[in-house]
């Protein structure tokens, strides 16, 4: 395997998926303490992927998309909004953080709800983008 923390980027990215959707599912049934765990795992692995990203890029610098020109412009459609709002996370989640440790839920309710719907965005085309990057045409 030519890039094996890409391949390792998107398999976080999927398991991130996975936890935003167990942390969003648990709050609604009123299961906090399952909502906290889920969501802890969901920071969790967004670190190490961000780590592993930083690694990636270190090494092979940016990977030049090779797809079919058709194909070009909606792989770009999908990579600019999620590197903008891949950025903003690095804002938002310490965010998060911050006001669930503080217990200041009312205020973590209201960043959550414009928040979660971003770093789903983000964990689902991260995957999406690397699909179309590293396996559909390599």
């Amino acid at each position: 395997m030519e890039y094996p923390l890409a391949a390792a980027n998107a398999c976080l990215n999927a398991i991130t998926t996975v936890a935003l959707i167990g942390g969003r599912v648990a709050i609604a049934r009123g299961n906090r303490e399952a909502h906290k765990r889920w969501m802890l795992s969901a920071v969790c692995l967004s670190g190490v992927f961000l780590v592993c990203y930083v690694m990636h890029h270190a090494q092979h610098g940016s990977v030049k998309f090779i797809g079919p020109d058709g194909a070009r412009g909606i792989y770009f459609l999908i990579l600019a909004p999620h590197i903008v709002l891949a950025a903003s996370l690095v804002v938002l989640v310490p965010k998060l953080l911050w006001h669930s440790f503080r217990g200041n839920f009312d205020a973590h309710r209201r960043t959550a709800s414009w928040t979660w719907p971003i770093w789903m965005i983000v964990s689902v085309s991260g995957v999406i983008v690397y699909v179309m990057n590293y396996l559909l045409w390599r």
